[in-house]
């Protein structure tokens, strides 16, 4: 179901229906009116991931099999780790730790062994 786009409650549009609207109305459609627009554009599913979500982008070189430690940058805690690109290898495994330094650890396991310059998404 598409969601129709409303772009703004009027008070005149209200008045128009012959009832004399409470003074307190006018601050409240203006509340109103500037939550409506990112409402419906999520709900019409134009919202990424990133619009959502704090992250951190990290392009690094992996090496299957072998942890590697990423400073996160945030006084957020991870709750995600994604793969968004691995470097054109195969990837068959994916693993992430917090370590006591407030990194995280990540080990990243091609099928066909090797290096590759992957891109990992963290969410907070």
């Amino acid at each position: 179901m598409k969601i129709p786009v409303i772009k703004r409650i009027q008070k005149d549009d209200l008045e128009r229906a012959g009832e004399k609207l409470p003074a307190w109305l006018e601050p409240f459609l203006g509340t109103l009116n500037q939550f409506i627009d990112p409402v419906v554009t999520a709900l019409n599913g134009k919202l990424s991931t990133r619009d959502n979500f704090s992250v951190k982008i990290v392009e690094q070189a992996f090496t299957t099999a072998t942890e590697l430690a990423i400073n996160p940058l945030s006084q957020s805690k991870v709750q995600a780790v994604f793969v968004e690109y691995a470097g054109g290898k195969t990837l068959s495994g994916l693993k992430w730790v917090y370590k006591d330094n407030g990194y995280i650890g990540i080990t990243l396991t091609f099928s066909e062994g090797g290096t590759a310059t992957c891109r990992v998404r963290l969410e907070f």
